[in-house]
């Protein structure tokens, strides 16, 4: 490839570093934010309304108590309000929650989600370079992806989906990898991947039903020893997330409720 084109993507790349960080301390948290704040500190919503609302001045101190971690509320207070809100699986949170004990200021959470994105950038690179078997397209897709509004906008967002991005990029170049090489130290290596995309957002079952439907297809729907590690694989990892579908049904009216929005949704395509 030629060297200006490395030059290019690797001037790109930085753009999209700076792009991430620039003014992220100073952006105001949108509601979803403050929702994973007080979750993560161990607060559930009902606890907040009860303590907030009672007839008093609510002063900037009130609100933070509920950003920050504090004594009173320990990891399993935490594990206790995330769970009673089964349709955002932990993984990202307690990862949030831990970060928030080094770093102390709920933008460091920002600062984690950022960094989770821009650890996107190899396994994608790699995940090119399994598909297209050559170089150009990974630089390619590296300049466009660490520029895209999109993605930079979900990088500065204190939730999960810089994660759910993360683990969807690496599962799938590790699906790559495992069927073309066959090791089991890579099939080992995928059910991890997919393990933190069930535990990182819901919707990675999506990922994994495209990723079913094309190892099916490279295989011709036999009984190969391919489909049987895959199934295996999947197997293993359904089983390691049971504990968290236990939370589901365990709170399913919970869950009911917080998704009804999904439903209610009308798209403008007619």
């Amino acid at each position: 490839m030629p060297h200006k084109i490395k030059v290019l993507v690797i001037f790109v790349l930085v753009v999209g570093v700076i792009l991430r960080f620039v003014n992220i301390d100073n952006k105001i948290f949108n509601w979803d934010e403050v929702r994973s704040f007080y979750r993560l500190s161990g607060y559930v919503r009902e606890e907040v309304i009860q303590q907030m609302f009672t007839g008093d001045i609510i002063t900037p101190q009130d609100i933070q108590k509920y950003q920050t971690l504090s004594p009173e509320k320990k990891l399993d207070d935490a594990v206790y309000a995330l769970s009673n809100n089964p349709e955002h699986p932990p993984l990202f949170y307690l990862m949030a929650r831990f970060w928030m004990h080094l770093f102390g200021t709920p933008f460091s959470v920002r600062v984690l989600a950022v960094i989770l994105g821009l650890l996107s950038l190899l396994p994608l690179y790699w995940l090119c370079c399994e598909l297209f078997t050559t170089p150009l397209v990974g630089w390619v897709e590296l300049a466009l992806f660490s520029i895209s509004p999109y993605q930079i906008l979900l990088s500065q967002a204190a939730r999960e989906y810089s994660l759910w991005t993360l683990m969807t990029i690496v599962s799938s170049a590790m699906l790559l990898y495992s069927l073309r090489t066959r090791k089991t130290i890579s099939w080992i290596a995928y059910t991890l991947s997919i393990i933190g995309g069930l535990y990182s957002h819901l919707f990675f079952a999506i990922t994994l039903f495209g990723q079913a439907i094309y190892t099916g297809i490279t295989e011709n729907w036999g009984w190969s020893k391919k489909i049987r590690a895959y199934l295996f694989t999947l197997l293993t990892a359904t089983i390691a997330f049971l504990p968290w579908i236990i939370v589901i049904f365990t709170n399913y009216g919970r869950f009911e409720e917080v998704t009804a929005w999904t439903r209610e949704f009308e798209s403008g395509f007619q």
